[in-house]
């Protein structure tokens, strides 16, 4: 059905400063025609993208293969997404040139960055930071990678009102730049690929933590590709690693190739990375953790282990609906979903959520594991009428004008071009033009009021009591 995607065309169409989950939804609602997708994200990084005479399907690919937002193509019928993986983490940990046998690897250390001095232009000015370097706080190697970046400057200097708040900006900009280049370049590319089994490794995706000699953190990598021995039950090969731009985002089509030998049937199922993930849910084994299933009378018990006494982790299905305890089958039953329709849990993480209503005491935006977090509401028309952020409240008219709220300006109105036409400076009020219908009251003393006589028209002046 993903492929469907490319029936959808985006004539012109900008996520400002948005995360993969908003922009992804930002682009499926520009459509020429209403689009059948939901789309779907965990991604938090935020970056402003414009997409201009593009397929929907294109957008993902280019997304994918651009230095936005990184991830992996999730394909699930009518729910296209990006996510930061598809794998589970199960604790795998190999050291590199120790328990490493019968293997190949390549390496690459040309991008590793510790410590950047990153600057950028305005015009013929070169603009950098205050404290000019900026370096991570893990102490990751024994000799320092320090590097000089230039990031093109993408900000326009009409949008802010003097030169000095537009070279703030850009510093502000700038550090945020040099922060994901240090954290996307900290650590080098890898790539191994073990002619060995790998206990606990169960699909394409899995993360495998390699320890290296040069590294005092352990890099984390994916299972890309496995090679499995369907007679002895096991991988006998597994090619991982972090090279995630020349995997195409772990995207896969799965081909089988089958191979008779003697009376024993060898059959050798091989798992290849291409350019896309067919479904992304698709298994190579189907072995997706021991669970156990146990029907007793009226109910139903599926436990992480046997005997159930023993169990830790059950989900209980009744005539009163479904429960879930991390505490064994005796509970507590810490979440549940009734069969009146309530769902009770104690966190509930959701990355879509659609709803006529919503009732609640704090709607809570942002903070420090989301630092840009949104607000935005649309009239019927899929125009955006308001938004909140990290810049406080934006409220836009038909003719481009814009009113914003917030700690730094007050209350400040804007015209199309970005050219403040009133603002509150403390206890003053200031305009660029004012037309007074009927009357000014000046501090309860005096009143001008508009005075017309048969000989001319003008104001009066009339002392208040």
């Amino acid at each position: 059905m993903s492929y469907d995607a490319k029936k959808y065309v985006i004539k012109d169409a900008y996520a400002v400063e948005k995360n993969c989950n908003g922009a992804l939804e930002h682009f499926n609602s520009n459509t020429d025609s209403p689009s059948p997708f939901s789309t779907i994200s965990d991604i938090l990084s935020v970056c402003s993208t414009r997409v201009v005479r593009k397929s929907l399907f294109e957008v993902y690919e280019w997304l994918l293969s651009s230095d936005k937002y990184g991830g992996h193509w999730y394909r699930d019928n009518w729910t296209l997404g990006i996510t930061s993986k598809i794998g589970q983490d199960r604790g795998v940990v190999i050291s590199a040139g120790k328990n490493l046998t019968g293997f190949q690897s390549k390496e690459d250390w040309e991008q590793v960055c510790t410590k950047i001095l990153p600057y950028t232009t305005d015009g013929d000015t070169v603009v950098m930071l205050e404290d000019t370097y900026i370096e991570i706080e893990e102490k990751l190697y024994d000799i320092p990678y320090t590097k000089v970046v230039s990031f093109d400057n993408d900000l326009n200097a009409e949008s802010y009102v003097s030169k000095e708040e537009y070279h703030s900006a850009i510093r502000n900009w700038l550090k945020g730049q040099a922060i994901t280049y240090l954290d996307k370049n900290k650590l080098p590319k890898v790539n191994y690929s073990v002619s060995a089994n790998i206990n606990n490794v169960s699909d394409v995706g899995d993360v495998i933590q390699v320890k290296h000699p040069r590294c005092k953190i352990n890099i984390l990598t994916e299972v890309i590709s496995v090679k499995y021995d369907a007679i002895r039950k096991k991988y006998i090969k597994i090619e991982f690693g972090n090279f995630k731009k020349e995997l195409k985002n772990l995207s896969q089509n799965i081909s089988a190739e089958i191979e008779k030998k003697t009376e024993n049937t060898v059959k050798e199922s091989q798992a290849f990375l291409h350019s896309e993930l067919e479904e992304a849910t698709a298994r190579i084994n189907g072995v997706l953790g021991n669970s156990y299933v146990i029907i007793e009378g009226d109910k139903l018990l599926a436990v992480d282990t046997l005997p159930k006494e023993k169990a830790v982790n059950v989900l209980k299905i009744s005539n009163g609906g479904i429960g879930f305890s991390q505490t064994g089958i005796k509970g507590p039953f810490t979440s549940a979903w009734t069969l009146d329709g309530t769902l009770n849990m104690q966190n509930i993480n959701v990355i879509n959520l659609t709803a006529s209503m919503i009732k609640g005491g704090i709607l809570k935006l942002g903070g420090k594991n989301n630092t840009s977090g949104v607000f935005e509401l649309y009239n019927e028309q899929n125009s955006l009428i308001a938004r909140m952020d990290k810049e406080g409240l934006t409220v836009f008219a038909k003719n481009g004008d814009y009113v914003k709220l917030n700690a730094e300006e007050g209350f400040c109105g804007y015209d199309s071009h970005g050219t403040k036409s009133y603002w509150a400076d403390g206890e003053t009020f200031h305009m660029m033009n004012a037309e007074i219908e009927r009357q000014i009251t000046i501090a309860g003393m005096i009143k001008i009021v508009p005075v017309s006589t048969a000989e001319s028209k003008g104001v009066g002046f009339v002392a208040l009591s």
